[in-house]
């Protein structure tokens, strides 16, 4: 089956990317700061002159194959992001769709801010308002058990945070070719296997 390192490693993508176990506890995600920077962005102790450890920056994906994350997705857009691969690459299967999109919406992160040359606490800086309206909705529909706010919504908020929208038109711009070389790979996989069977038998 196959597996989200399969996919990156078809893909070539210059980022660090990190694996981790367990897809229905964790999101992947891009880190855009080390842990201790991270701590200090929280708790207002932040000095961008100090050079912190940027070994955790990079993108982080799950450990797993895909199918296995399919089952265990926790992304509540889960169904648009299937349908947006379809409508772009062609793909009808869900499975990979959801896979790639997730690949390449990761990698879109990573891409969109070298591309911008800022450094990752400015080009963060200017999604926060937009993320906070946007955690501020999660809050009050998890606080009200649904009743305030929908689902769709939160969506939206979601898709308007600046990094959030350049992360998915690298998916538009990419989810073609990519589907493309990941079909290729699974196919030659899929005549490599059929050949040790074939061999095996003889």
């Amino acid at each position: 089956m196959l597996t989200f390192a399969d996919i990156w490693s078809t893909l070539q993508y210059d980022a660090p990317v990190f694996y981790f176990d367990n897809c229905s506890k964790n999101s992947p995600h891009m880190d855009f700061f080390g842990k201790d920077e991270q701590q200090a962005l929280n708790n207002g102790t932040y000095d961008p002159t100090h050079e912190y450890d940027h070994s955790t920056v990079g993108v982080y994906l799950p450990d797993s194959d895909i199918f296995d994350y399919y089952c265990n997705c926790p992304d509540a857009d889960k169904e648009r992001h299937i349908k947006l691969m379809e409508d772009v690459s062609g793909n009808k299967d869900p499975v990979t769709n959801l896979a790639v999109y997730t690949v390449l919406h990761e990698y879109g992160h990573w891409y969109a801010w070298k591309k911008s040359g800022l450094s990752a606490f400015d080009y963060y800086s200017q999604s926060i308002d937009a993320k906070m309206k946007h955690d501020e909705a999660v809050k009050q529909y998890e606080e009200s058990s649904g009743r305030i706010g929908s689902q769709a919504e939160i969506s939206e908020l979601y898709r308007k945070i600046p990094m959030e929208s350049q992360a998915e038109a690298f998916v538009k711009d990419n989810a073609k070719n990519a589907m493309e070389l990941v079909q290729k790979y699974n196919r030659n996989m899929k005549d490599f296997y059929k050949n040790i069977i074939h061999i095996g038998s003889i």
